[in-house]
């Protein structure tokens, strides 16, 4: 039963990670896990963010006052084959700052391909590759929507499943280099997600998604910034292939970032 269990813990319905068109960026990415072939998964999401701007900081606006983000977000991921799994996430963004307007539009799309090549009863392991293209990007409004070059990024992807007690559980440590193309610093990204099954339809998701720059942009007056963010959820699973989650966001350690918190609630939808 324990490692029944433990299998369980390790569906990709309830692996996923990635909280597209909720987090400050999209980044389309999950767990290790592979979709079967010919199968996949979408994710509808609301999120809420707000941080108070500080002139002379350009994230995640430029000027003082209050900045606020609405998105709606879709993100999905289908299996190829057993073993690659391709994903994109995507959706609208309002965001405004009340001593300059709001800016209404599409946001950063991403990108990307997923194969697993490691996968043994409790243990998954995957490489990445994303690929961030601007879409309604404008330099000359504010708050800008996204950033207006395309970012490539290779990562790095191992999850494992747990016992914790009685209860079944898994671990994503996650770590990827992101490569800006144009000004901005490039990024390295460690993220890192532990989930734990407290009930046979209920899951609590801890996640820290981390960005670190790497202090290399072009010029003095590029973005280059540093991110901690933490996000913790419940995910309630009424059917097979559905699922609803909810949960809060909190920036917890900046560099040249205005850090804010938030709120989101998804539904997931197994096909």
């Amino acid at each position: 039963m324990a490692r029944a269990a433990l299998r369980a813990a390790c569906r990709p319905l309830l692996c996923l990670t990635a909280l597209l068109g909720v987090s400050q960026s999209n980044s389309a990415h999950a767990g290790p896990w592979p979709q079967p072939e010919g199968h996949g998964l979408l994710i509808s999401s609301f999120g809420f963010t707000q941080a108070q701007n500080h002139a002379g900081v350009s994230n995640p606006a430029y000027g003082n006052g209050v900045y606020q983000r609405f998105g709606l977000g879709l993100y999905g991921e289908y299996g190829v084959t057993d073993r690659i799994t391709v994903l994109g996430a995507g959706g609208p963004q309002l965001r405004s700052l009340d001593t300059a307007g709001s800016t209404a539009g599409m946001g950063d799309v991403d990108l990307a391909i997923r194969g697993t090549f490691w996968q043994e009863e409790y243990w998954a392991g995957a490489v990445e590759g994303i690929v961030k293209v601007p879409t309604s990007y404008d330099a000359y409004v504010n708050p800008a929507l996204g950033n207006g070059q395309v970012d490539l990024e290779p990562r790095l992807l191992i999850g494992r499943g747990l016992q914790l007690g009685s209860l079944p559980a898994f671990a994503i440590l996650e770590a990827g280099y992101r490569f800006r193309t144009g000004g901005p610093s490039d990024q390295l990204r460690l993220d890192a997600t532990f989930g734990v099954h407290v009930a046979p339809a209920w899951m609590i998701l801890v996640q820290s998604f981390n960005i670190i720059g790497m202090q290399n942009q072009d010029t003095p007056g590029c973005t280059d910034f540093s991110l901690s963010t933490l996000f913790v959820s419940m995910v309630y699973e009424f059917s097979p292939r559905w699922a609803v989650q909810v949960g809060g966001t909190g920036d917890i350690a900046t560099r040249n970032y205005n850090g804010g918190y938030g709120a989101f609630a998804a539904i997931w939808w197994r096909f």
